[in-house]
C-alpha cells in the first residue's frame, strides 16, 4: 500500500504515452485554493499506486467483478459547500497518447499496476473555508482504513460575476444536432431527441453560449468529407431544421416548426444572442459527393434544400433558382413573424472564392435585405473585399494577424459590427486541441480582450467521430478538434478538461471587464498582457505557421492563476 497522493491545480493535464511513461509524478502541489462569490474553485487529485487498484469518489461499497483488489476512495468536504468530483478518463491522440480529458459520471474505475488515477474536485463555498481532502484504503471485504488527510485553504473574494446569460462575452460554440441523435440514438428532431438537445444547450448556456446554431439546408459541410475517410469513419452528415412541401397544384411551402421548436429549446436554457443560419450560402462542394448541381443555375448550385412531394410522397430537394429564391424569402419573412429577425445571421463558413461569395450575397441583399451576414473567414483578402457587407466578422486567428490593423480600421469606422475569432484545425498553436496545453484554452479570455473584440467561435462541441470515448482522431483535424463535450450513454453530456478551461478563460474575460467598469482599464490591460510574452499579435505568425507557443503566451498555469487573483484582489478593495 504505497500508494501516492499529490493535489494540483486545476491545469494540470495527465497523459501516458504509448510507451507506457506518465507524467503524473510531475503534477505540480498546491496547498491552497481561491474563488470569486458564487463561482467554483477547481483542483486535481493525482493518486499513483504500484498495484492493480480501484478507485472511488462515491459513499458505498464496490467491488471489482475482476476479483479483490486494493481499492483507494477519495472524499472531499468544505463547510457550507457543494462539492462535485470527476474521475477524468483519457482518450487517444494523434500520437497515440493517453491524454486526460472527458470527466467521468461514474463514480468508480479500475486501473492496472503503476498506473495514476486522477479526478477533478470542483468546490462552491459561500465564504473563505478549508476544504478537507481525505483518501481511504481497503481490499476486499475489510473495512477502510485513512491513508492520508490534507487540507487546502479556499478564499473567496466579494466578487460577484454576471450570470453567464448576461455575460458581455460572446461565445459562439455551433451545433450540430444531427450528431446528438445519432450518438444518442435517438430519431430525428423526436421528443426524445429534443430532451438531449435541451441537455446539451444547458451545458453550453453555463458557459455563456450566445449563439444558436439553425441548419437550414441539408450537409452544408458535406459531411466533413467523412466519405472519404476510410481511416477513421464517422458519420457527420447534419440535416435541415426546415423542409418543404410541394403541393399538388406546384406551390412549396417551407415548414420551420422544426426550427422554431429548436430556437424556442435553447432560448428556454438562457441562448438568446444571435439566431446563426447555415445551409444558404457558401455550401461546400466535394466530389465524391456531387455528381451534379442541385439547383442549375443559382448562386449556390449545390443548395440542399430538402421537399417532400404531396402528391407523389417523394423525397427531392428545391430545384429552381426561383425556388430557392422564394426559401430564402420566407425565411426572412417567418422570422420577422416571430420577432427575431433582429437576431438572425446568415452564416457563410469560410468562403474561398471571392467573385462566387459575392454572387451569393448579392442574391441576399435581393430576395431578403433584412437578413445580416455572419462570416467566418480564413482567407485573410476577404476581410477588405466584404468589410461593408458583413456585419458580424468571425476572421481565424491566422486571419486576425495578418490583417489585424485592417480590422482595428473596421471596428473604428464602421460601427454596429461585431467581431469574434476562432481557430479550428490550425494553427498548431495556441489551440484547443486534445494535445494542448490548456494554458492555450485558458488564454482566449485575455486574448479576446486584448485584442478589442467580442468573444470566440469555436466550429464544434459535438461533431464527434465514430468512438469519441476512446478516440478522439477524425480525419486529417487534430484529435479534440470536432468536439468539447463527449456522449454519455444515458443521454447526458459528459464534460471535459478543456471545457472547463474554456469556462475559466471566459470568467477571466468577465473579471477584467468588471476592472473596466470600475475605472482600472490601465490595470486590466496590464493584467490581460501579462499572459502575452509577445503582445503585437502580427508577430505571431511566419506566413501561415506560428511562431512558439512560448513566445506567444505564457506555458505556466500559475501565470493565469496570477492574472484571476491580482484582479479579484483589486476588485476587492
Amino acid at each position: 500500500m504505497d500508494a501516492t497522493i499529490r493535489l494540483t491545480h486545476e491545469g494540470f493535464k495527465w497523459r501516458r504515452t504509448p510507451e507506457g511513461a506518465e507524467n503524473a509524478d510531475s503534477a505540480p502541489e498546491i496547498a491552497e485554493l481561491f474563488a470569486h462569490e458564487e463561482g467554483a474553485a477547481c483542483f486535481q487529485v493525482v493518486l499513483r499506486a504500484p498495484e492493480r487498484f480501484a478507485l472511488s469518489t462515491g459513499k458505498k461499497h464496490w467491488y471489482s467483478p475482476a476479483g479483490h483488489r486494493d481499492r483507494y476512495r477519495l472524499d472531499v468536504a468544505a463547510q457550507g459547500a457543494q462539492v462535485q468530483a470527476w474521475i477524468e478518463d483519457g482518450i487517444l491522440d494523434d500520437g497515440g497518447c493517453l491524454r486526460a480529458d472527458v470527466l467521468l459520471s461514474q463514480e468508480e474505475k479500475e486501473y492496472e499496476a503503476g498506473s495514476a488515477a486522477v479526478v477533478f474536485v470542483q468546490v462552491r463555498a459561500p465564504r473563505t473555508t478549508q476544504v478537507r481532502v481525505r483518501v481511504y484504503h481497503a481490499f476486499g471485504t475489510h473495512p477502510e482504513e485513512l491513508l492520508c488527510e490534507r487540507t487546502l485553504a479556499l478564499s473567496v473574494y466579494p466578487v460577484r460575476l454576471p450570470a453567464p446569460e448576461d455575460y458581455a462575452f460572446y461565445l459562439d460554440l455551433w451545433q450540430h444536432p444531427s450528431n446528438l441523435a445519432r450518438k444518442h440514438e435517438t430519431p430525428l428532431w423526436s421528443d426524445a431527441h429534443f430532451a438531449v438537445i435541451e441537455r446539451y444547450a444547458r451545458t453550453m448556456a453555463a458557459l455563456g453560449q450566445k449563439s444558436v446554431t439553425v441548419l437550414a439546408g441539408d450537409v452544408p459541410w458535406r459531411g466533413q468529407g467523412c466519405m472519404d475517410n476510410d481511416r477513421f469513419p464517422a458519420d457527420l452528415f447534419e440535416y435541415a431544421m426546415v423542409r418543404s412541401v410541394r403541393h399538388a397544384d406546384g406551390s412549396v411551402e417551407p415548414d420551420f416548426s422544426v426550427m422554431d421548436r429548436y430556437i424556442d429549446t435553447f432560448e428556454r436554457c438562457g441562448v438568446r444572442g444571435d439566431i446563426e443560419i447555415l445551409g444558404l450560402c457558401n455550401i461546400w462542394k466535394k466530389d465524391s459527393f456531387d455528381d451534379h448541381p442541385l439547383v442549375p443555375g443559382d448562386p449556390e448550385p449545390y443548395i440542399s434544400l430538402p421537399c417532400l412531394d404531396e402528391r407523389t410522397g417523394a423525397l427531392s430537394y428545391l430545384d429552381k433558382p426561383e425556388q430557392v429564391d422564394a426559401f430564402i424569402a420566407a425565411l426572412e419573412a417567418h422570422l420577422d413573424e416571430t420577432g427575431r429577425l433582429s437576431r438572425a445571421r446568415l452564416s457563410a463558413d469560410e468562403p474561398a472564392d471571392i467573385p462566387a461569395y459575392r454572387r451569393s450575397v448579392e442574391r441576399i441583399r435581393r430576395v431578403a435585405p433584412r437578413l445580416r451576414l455572419k462570416t467566418a473567414i480564413n482567407h485573410a483578402e476577404f476581410i477588405p473585399a466584404f468589410s461593408d457587407a458583413i456585419d458580424d466578422f468571425i476572421p481565424s486567428l491566422a486571419s486576425v494577424c495578418e490583417q489585424y490593423d485592417e480590422l482595428q480600421r473596421i471596428r473604428r469606422d464602421l460601427s454596429g459590427k461585431r467581431f469574434l475569432w476562432y481557430v479550428c484545425c490550425a494553427p498548431a498553436h495556441p489551440n484547443t486541441y486534445l494535445h494542448s496545453d490548456l494554458c492555450e484554452t485558458r488564454l482566449i479570455g485575455a486574448l479576446t480582450r486584448h485584442m478589442g473584440f467580442d468573444g470566440f467561435l469555436r466550429w464544434a462541441y459535438t461533431t464527434w467521430p465514430a468512438d469519441p470515448r476512446r478516440d478522439a482522431r477524425y480525419g486529417a483535424f487534430p484529435a479534440g478538434d470536432t468536439h468539447f463535450v463527449y456522449p454519455a450513454a444515458n443521454g447526458e453530456p459528459l464534460l471535459s478538461l478543456r471545457y472547463m478551461a474554456l469556462r475559466r478563460a471566459i470568467e477571466d474575460f468577465e473579471i477584467l471587464r468588471l476592472l473596466d467598469a470600475q475605472g482600472l482599464r490601465e490595470q486590466a490591460d496590464a493584467l490581460a498582457a501579462s499572459v502575452l510574452r509577445e503582445p503585437d499579435v502580427r508577430k505571431w505568425f511566419h506566413g501561415e505557421e506560428p511562431i512558439p507557443l512560448q513566445e506567444i503566451c505564457a506555458t505556466d498555469y500559475g501565470d493565469y492563476e496570477r492574472l484571476r487573483r491580482e484582479a479579484l484582489a483589486l476588485l476587492s478593495r
